[in-house]
């Protein structure tokens, strides 16, 4: 199998058990777009309708299903991060000039730094829960870049908000460098999973690699 194969059969196995492009698409470090379009690939590849899409919910056909099977028993997932919380953070310079947000929407009002993948060329979804509800909203700015510590050294300098992992940002909070908002609405994202081929006998190199990224 090639590798391109292989890895649209593991964004498959994701995307089904998030039942959101969204939210598979954060997972997965790629935009909703590309992974979608990486769908339709897969289908088209294997002659399957496996997902049905609506505006809001993602759910497997019964061809999905049946795949998603067959994919549990020729493979094996491993857990090697564990969840990972979004937060909305500005520094106290930004927020004394600005009023701070109280819901999403609020955020179309203020400077967001975006970060653009750089294999997709797409912008990371800014996206948050209401009631077991993930949605996304559209955010704008005048900065955007391919690399977090840039965004992190922009929001602490004071030119915007930003859309950071918790534990990029969990110590200038502390410190009161930066000040984090609209925490009711932000989402926890499941760690990353490490899949392989189920083997009667895993390679020695593979079962060190296993043990070393295993959560705990």
């Amino acid at each position: 199998m090639k590798r391109d194969e292989l890895n649209d059969l593991a964004a498959f196995v994701v995307v089904a058990d998030e039942m959101s492009f969204t939210r598979a698409a954060a997972k997965l470090e790629m935009s909703p777009s590309a992974l979608s379009h990486a769908m339709k690939t897969l289908e088209d590849r294997l002659g399957l309708r496996l997902l049905v899409r609506t505006t809001r919910h993602v759910s497997t056909t019964e061809a999905g299903i049946r795949l998603g099977e067959k994919i549990a028993r020729d493979m094996v997932a491993v857990q090697v991060g564990s969840e990972i919380r979004t937060v909305v953070v500005g520094s106290p310079a930004y927020f004394a000039d600005h009023p701070t947000p109280t819901t999403p929407q609020d955020l179309a009002r203020h400077c967001c730094i975006n970060y653009r993948f750089t294999t997709s060329g797409g912008l990371y979804p800014w996206a948050f829960q209401e009631e077991g509800r993930t949605f996304q909203v559209r955010v704008d700015g005048s900065l955007v870049f391919n690399d977090g510590d840039l965004i992190l050294a922009a929001v602490l300098a004071g030119h915007g908000i930003a859309y950071l992992f918790e534990d990029q940002v969990v110590e200038h909070v502390a410190q009161g460098r930066l000040i984090q908002v609209l925490q009711v609405w932000c989402s926890t994202l499941p760690g990353y999973y490490l899949y392989h081929p189920n083997r009667r006998q895993t390679p020695t190199a593979l079962t060190t690699l296993i043990d070393v990224l295993r959560v705990p």
